[in-house]
């Protein structure tokens, strides 16, 4: 997945986090995963987030981390 991310342009991937917050709005059972095991692309993560948060503003994140970071560094919610 990250070999597909990492050179999609950043407002693709808000669209994309737009269409799932659109998809998934109905649902409050729904923790959104997002990250890796490299801090790489971190951006694009965040593109995800920010369309995903236009469509859902309740939709829940958790930030996968390298064993080195913290995911409080990374602005999610748990």
């Amino acid at each position: 997945w990250r070999n597909e991310l990492l050179p999609t342009p950043t407002d693709v991937l808000r669209r994309y986090g737009r269409y799932l917050g659109r998809r998934f709005a109905r649902f409050d059972n729904v923790v959104w995963t997002l990250g890796g095991d490299s801090s790489r692309g971190k951006e694009k993560y965040e593109a995800i987030q920010e369309g995903l948060r236009e469509q859902h503003p309740a939709a829940q994140f958790a930030y996968h981390t390298r064993e080195d970071e913290l995911a409080s560094e990374h602005h999610f919610d748990l």
